[in-house]
């Protein structure tokens, strides 16, 4: 996966909570376009909103997947 990422310029983790061993983990294993960021409630919700834009104009494109289809839905809550 670190192969594929590299060619992606900035990757965001959030690093709330316990993601901070997310982000370091990261840097272990050599992807260092990764970056933390602490995201709040409303920050994860003005995200959620801007890919629901995106996708709601044809932009953005998910394959069918019950359990990303969850995770996206409970950020609504």
């Amino acid at each position: 996966m670190n192969q594929k990422l590299r060619t992606v310029s900035l990757i965001y983790i959030d690093q709330t909570g316990v993601g901070e061993f997310f982000v370091q983990d990261a840097y272990k294993s050599g992807l260092k376009n990764a970056q933390g960021v602490f995201l709040s409630l409303p920050k994860k919700q003005e995200i959620m909103d801007y890919f629901k834009r995106k996708m709601q104009d044809g932009h953005l494109h998910f394959r069918r997947d019950p359990e990303l289809m969850n995770e996206m839905s409970a950020e609504r809550f």
